[in-house]
C-alpha cells in the first residue's frame, strides 16, 4: 500500500461522530500501516444527511465498515453489556416472578426451568447484573464466580446426574444473538437424565 491511502470508519455519536483514521504513508519498504491498535479517533462533526447517505449507500457498504483500495478490512466491534432490569430473571431474583427454586446462595439462584427439555432441567443464575457468560467472567468477583460453579457442581450431585453417579449431563449457556439467546442476564441450562443427542442438529 502507498500513497496515502486512507481509510474511514464513522460510527455516531450523538451529535457527534467518531473518526477512526488508517494511513498509509510512503511507498515501498519505507510505507507503514497503521493497524487498528495504531488508529487515531477524532471527534469531528457529524456528517450531513447526504455524507450518511453516501456513507452507507456507496457500493452497498455499510456505515462502519472500513475499506482500502476496494477491500474490506474486518476489525472487531466493541461490544457492550447493557443490563435491561426489566429482563425476566431480573424480576425473578426480585421476587416479583414466583419460581421453584433448587438451590440458592449468597451470589447465585438455581430453579427449575418452566418448560423442561429432559428429565432433569435446571437453570443457575448469578444474582449479579451480567449479561452473557463472558461478561460474568471478566466482570465478577473470584466470589461469585467460584459460588456460582460451585453452586452448579452441587446441584448436579444432588440430581445424580455426575458421570460417577448417573450417565452423565450437559451445560447450555447461550450468549448473543447467534447463539439464541433469549433472557438478557447470564443463565446456564443443566439438562439430564436421558440421552441427549448430538450437540447441534445442523
Amino acid at each position: 500500500l502507498g500513497g496515502g491511502v486512507k481509510a474511514h470508519r464513522r460510527a455516531g455519536i450523538g451529535r457527534a461522530s467518531v473518526v477512526r483514521e488508517a494511513k498509509c504513508s510512503g511507498s515501498g519498504r519505507n510505507s507503514r500501516f497503521l493497524s487498528p491498535v495504531d488508529m487515531v479517533y477524532k471527534h469531528a462533526r457529524a456528517p450531513t444527511a447526504a455524507r450518511q447517505t453516501e456513507i452507507q449507500d456507496n457500493e452497498g457498504r455499510a456505515a462502519g465498515d472500513v475499506w482500502v483500495k476496494g477491500r474490506q478490512l474486518r476489525l472487531r466491534k466493541p461490544m457492550t453489556y447493557d443490563y435491561d432490569e426489566q429482563n425476566i430473571f431480573a424480576k425473578i431474583l426480585r421476587g416479583e416472578i414466583p419460581n421453584t427454586t433448587v438451590k440458592e446462595t449468597e451470589h447465585t439462584l438455581a430453579f427449575k426451568d418452566i418448560a423442561p427439555q429432559a428429565p432433569h432441567h435446571v437453570v443457575v443464575i448469578p444474582k449479579g447484573p451480567y449479561v452473557t457468560a463472558d461478561h460474568f467472567a471478566a466482570e465478577a468477583s473470584d466470589s461469585e464466580i467460584a459460588d456460582f460453579w460451585r453452586t452448579f457442581g452441587g446441584i448436579c450431585r444432588e440430581l445424580g446426574v455426575t458421570p460417577d453417579q448417573g450417565t452423565g449431563y450437559r451445560l447450555i449457556a447461550n450468549s448473543g444473538s447467534d447463539s439464541g439467546q433469549e433472557v438478557p442476564h447470564f443463565h446456564m441450562h443443566i439438562l439430564g437424565g436421558r440421552p441427549l443427542g448430538p450437540m447441534l442438529n445442523s
